[in-house]
């Protein structure tokens, strides 16, 4: 009787492990017309914002055209507006597990902007060392902030 008990024991530990990770993965993605879906996209855009404001500072840097430079400041201050109306976003949400997850790659990806802003300066003030430090920086910020993003859960799709 006693084997018997420990064969159904492990029979329903069995199921249960295999189940509820199933069960778990399938509630993983956010509603999209939900507030946190809101949010999540707006710190993707955000991130996606400073990629390519990194890239634009990249390009300025290495070409040292006037033109390259305008266009990185427009990029950075756009990558800035973007991370501005993610924070907008996340102040909507009730503090949770997501909005933890949502604040790591917001704050990467501003320190990074922040980065790319520093950069754009120092070139304009005639310091190229000091530039190319702080695009060295930035990329590194960015690139992070690209991989929390990457951790967030996905809009569920209907």
């Amino acid at each position: 009787m006693t084997l018997r008990k420990n064969w159904l024991s492990a029979a329903v530990l069995s199921v249960a492990l295999y189940v509820a990770p199933a069960s778990a993965q399938s509630q993983q993605c956010v509603n999209t017309d939900s507030t946190e879906a809101v949010a999540i996209t707006a710190v993707t855009v955000a991130v996606n914002a400073a990629q390519t404001a990194a890239a634009t500072t990249a390009n300025a840097l290495s070409s040292k055209n006037v033109f390259a430079l305008l266009a990185a400041a427009q990029q950075n201050t756009a990558a800035l507006l973007a991370v501005t109306q993610a924070e907008a976003a996340l102040a909507l949400l009730a503090p949770s597990a997501l909005t933890t997850g949502l604040r790591a790659p917001l704050a990467t990806v501003t320190s990074g902007v922040s980065s790319l802003r520093d950069a754009t300066s120092a070139v304009l003030a005639g310091n190229p060392g000091g530039a190319q430090q702080a695009l060295t920086t930035a990329l590194g910020q960015v690139d992070a902030a690209v991989g929390l993003a990457r951790s967030l859960p996905p809009l569920c799709r209907e």
